[in-house]
């Protein structure tokens, strides 16, 4: 995989010990490669943060919206965008969730 001009790699199912055995690699080989770890609990995301990871608790509702918004917050698309794109994801998916009326 080709990472030397990527900015951000995203972790989406990281296993802390593989993750912790392969940092001091990552970071030797890609210094400027921010690495995104969607964590399951604040306990573990400071086990990411510990090794130099980033981490979000995903808590978001649609789920992974909290990881979608740090990943565009770290590209420097503006917050307030962000949160009005994330309020309409959420909206679509909620409006879908909906049962249709039946007709009598």
């Amino acid at each position: 995989m080709e990472l030397h001009s990527r900015k951000i790699s995203v972790l989406t199912a990281p296993k802390l010990e593989s993750v912790t055995v392969n940092s001091p690699v990552a970071i030797a080989q890609y210094p400027n490669l921010k690495r995104v770890a969607a964590a399951a609990s604040e306990s573990e995301a400071e086990q990411f943060r510990r090794i130099g990871v980033q981490a979000v608790v995903e808590r978001g509702s649609p789920h992974g919206s909290h990881i979608a918004t740090a990943v565009l917050e770290e590209l420097g698309y503006d917050a307030a965008k962000i949160a009005a794109c994330m309020q309409q994801l959420g909206e679509r998916i909620a409006a879908k969730a909906t049962p249709a009326p039946v007709a009598a």
